[in-house]
């Protein structure tokens, strides 16, 4: 019966200390209007160009795989395919096989103690109306994509920041760095730390664990679930119902065309709601939700 007591006294003790430490996280959150997350992805880069070559075909798809790279897809003055790599002799190649160009570029592997580590770089040059599909997976290192509106790509990102002016589709998966997007038609975008920015969306899919997520234009449906951090849309026009779920953080629409359903366990709802067809349904555990 001793026993019995004690498990019951230390289960309330730590009951009670997780409810602390939620209501804790919730007062943080709730005066605390973004998290910064400054991963300092700004490592020197290698100057020394090891392949520059030009590509008359358009393929079907191009894959690049790095260990470590500053990735850039820009541009191209004409209807060519032109890639340059910068890395140490011998670790940048590219193989044609079945209409499908890959890019490997690697860099040296550190051991113990590493100064002054440098990464490589690649730039693509795409023509502006390329639609086909560019698979990215990069353990370390910035990718930037210019203004392609019918490119398809598929980056996968261990640590890195990602800037996409515009594409037609985007499956990103990142592990620990910042997304920023200014025009995408369709996308999924997985994040385990890092803050995301997207000027105009359609068809979005977001899962974010910690940090912010701010959209000033979400059109047709969205799909957002959220672990730790503050959600913002300026304005929300959906054809679809759709949802949002916040674990902890505030929610904050300026203007929606959906019916709202809306509910926080902690925190105060305040809805000014419309007449619609679809329906936004807003779940939150710990944060205000405010839609005007």
């Amino acid at each position: 019966m001793k026993n019995k007591g004690l498990i019951i006294t230390l289960i309330s003790i730590i009951t009670l200390l997780i409810i602390s430490l939620i209501i804790l996280m919730c007062v943080i959150i709730k005066n605390k209007s973004s998290f910064s997350f400054n991963f300092g992805f700004s490592s020197e880069i290698i100057n020394e160009l090891q392949i520059d070559k030009q590509y008359e075909e358009s393929f079907k798809e191009i894959n690049i795989e790095t260990n470590a790279s500053k990735i850039e897809i820009k541009k191209s003055e004409d209807n060519t395919i032109r890639l340059k790599t910068y890395s140490k002799e011998g670790y940048s190649k590219a193989e044609v096989n079945n209409d499908i160009l890959t890019i490997e570029v690697e860099n040296e592997q550190c051991k113990f103690v590493c100064m002054n580590v440098k990464i490589s770089k690649v730039e693509l040059y795409i023509p502006e109306n390329y639609e086909n599909k560019i698979n990215i997976d990069n353990k370390y290192g910035d990718v930037e994509i210019a203004k392609f509106e019918n490119l398809n790509v598929d980056i996968e990102e261990a640590a890195g920041d990602i800037k996409i002016d515009s594409v037609n589709t985007a499956d990103i998966d990142n592990k620990y760095g910042d997304v920023e997007i200014k025009n995408i038609n369709k996308g999924t975008i997985t994040a385990s730390a890092g803050n995301i920015e997207i000027d105009n969306a359609n068809n979005l899919k977001i899962e974010n664990k910690y940090g912010n997520i701010e959209i000033d234009d979400a059109n047709e449906y969205v799909n957002i679930d959220a672990k730790c951090g503050n959600i913002k849309i300026k304005n929300l026009n959906i054809t679809a119902d759709s949802y949002i779920n916040n674990d902890y953080g505030n929610i904050e629409i300026k203007n929606t065309n959906a019916y709202v359903d809306a509910k926080t366990k902690l925190g105060d709802s305040k809805i000014n709601n419309n007449q619609s067809d679809v329906t936004l349904k807003i779940t939150n555990n710990c944060g205000d939700i405010e839609v005007n």
